[in-house]
């Protein structure tokens, strides 16, 4: 028989399926606050946010980063976003759901998703050189 496990979160009861959902929930609203790469959200940030303890929003929050809603960056402390809100303050979609820095993450907004429109000429002699071609 399957037990079914209850959080209390800020005084109510929650069931366990549904503490990731109020975890993800959190975050996202805690990643609309500001300028994203200035936020620092953290599990620590959560717990006491939702007055659960530390460890029980950090395994969440991995779970989380495991199905790829979440984007972790290994930082002392760790933190995590939302990954929709990441993609949408960069203006691309991200690859991978952890990274070594928030530097990692938030300078890919200034890269071009075509190389080589960075090349001097791209949009002009050299593009009429491949009209001429």
């Amino acid at each position: 028989m399957l037990g079914v496990q209850a959080l209390s979160i800020k005084g109510a009861f929650i069931l366990s399926e549904d503490i990731k959902s109020e975890i993800y929930t959190r975050l996202v609203s805690l990643c609309e606050e500001g300028d994203l790469s200035a936020v620092i959200i953290t599990a620590d940030t959560i717990a006491n946010n939702l007055q659960i303890k530390r460890n029980t929003a950090s395994h969440y929050l991995n779970m989380l980063v495991t199905e790829g809603k979440v984007i972790k960056v290994n930082t002392r402390p760790v933190r995590f976003y939302s990954r929709a809100a990441v993609e949408k303050a960069i203006g691309k979609a991200l690859v991978d759901s952890i990274y070594s820095s928030t530097a990692d993450i938030f300078h890919q907004k200034g890269i071009p998703d075509d190389p080589m429109s960075a090349v001097i000429g791209s949009k002009q002699s050299l593009f009429f050189h491949k009209l001429k071609g």
